[in-house]
């Protein structure tokens, strides 16, 4: 990893400040990215630093669009590029927001009606959304399966739902059913949820070390998808603006010309330094979804006498 100097930690500083609690984060490779990982964990770990080291670099006049409070519902990742700085907030317990790939039951999650833990209210609101029917079809059963809200071993036979000795009439709108199927068929808590979704990840030997030790119940939150889907938001919008809400896309730029075009690939002689990438689709995607920021950091440097920048 390069080193993170003092300017790096003093931008990452304010562009954590950018991050909302039960948000989405995507950062880019380098170290203002790993700066911004270590100034969000100081954040949720060390609140008191983290508020005197933002209050250092605006004495009296800290602006009113920061957020310096500690992480309650905890952050949800979602980048091109699955860097050290995301392990690390993975393993600081920063990111841990899951979602989940069903934009109905993302958006009952995210409005507050249902939690992690399958309980009758789940049902209902389920029922209210219209997510699934009453009474049960098998296509409801599978459903609730695959997301752990009932259990494994419950089956749908012939319009009754039977576990065991245990067999239940599966109309959900009546509300001793309801009541029954909580008490003795509902799973232990919500599966196949995402802390991260990714497309390729680099780091250094401590990174895939890392990798290989992880538990597998904490790697199968790490979703390595297409490109596609990560970096756009065509052909799979609905679910998509479920998962990112608050979305923060925090990049670096190389230069910002005059009338305030960001320049990230190439220079004015025509050389590229890089290829296009995604970041253009980040700040696309900022100014398409609600309430999300694209934030493009900028070292900021002067030339001394000779004309070398210091």
């Amino acid at each position: 990893n390069m080193r993170v100097d003092d300017q790096d930690y003093g931008i990452s500083l304010w562009a954590s400040a950018t991050v909302r609690d039960a948000g989405m984060l995507q950062i880019g490779i380098g170290s203002l990215g790993d700066g911004i990982s270590q100034a969000l964990i100081a954040r949720d770990t060390d609140n008191a630093s983290y508020r005197a080291m933002i209050a250092a670099l605006a004495p009296g006049r800290i602006p009113a669009w920061v957020h310096l409070d500690r992480f309650d519902e905890g952050l949800y990742g979602c980048s091109e590029m699955f860097v050290n700085g995301f392990m690390a907030l993975i393993d600081a317990g920063v990111i841990r927001r899951e979602v989940f790939n069903h934009d109905g039951l993302q958006r009952l999650l995210n409005a507050g009606r249902i939690g992690l833990i399958p309980d009758e209210g789940m049902l209902s609101a389920l029922l209210e959304a219209r997510i699934i029917g009453s009474p049960l079809s098998r296509a409801d059963v599978s459903f609730m399966h695959h997301f752990g809200i009932l259990r494994k071993e419950v089956d749908w036979v012939e319009g009754q739902l039977i576990c065991g000795d245990q067999v239940l009439a599966t109309d959900v709108a009546d509300a001793q059913v309801r009541s029954a199927i909580a008490t003795h068929m509902l799973g232990d808590r919500l599966q196949h949820g995402y802390l991260l979704h990714g497309g390729f990840f680099i780091g250094p030997n401590s990174f895939y070390k890392r990798l290989r030790e992880m538990p597998r119940d904490l790697l199968q939150k790490i979703n390595m998808t297409r490109i596609s889907y990560i970096n756009d938001l065509f052909g799979h919008e609905t679910v998509a603006r479920e998962q990112r809400r608050d979305a923060r896309f925090i990049n670096t730029t190389m230069m910002v010309t005059l009338l305030g075009a960001a320049v990230s690939d190439g220079l004015d002689d025509g050389n590229l330094i890089s290829g296009v990438g995604g970041q253009y689709n980040f700040v696309a995607q900022a100014h398409t979804l609600p309430d999300a920021r694209s934030i493009l950091m900028l070292r900021s440097w002067r030339l001394n006498k000779k004309g070398k920048p210091v």
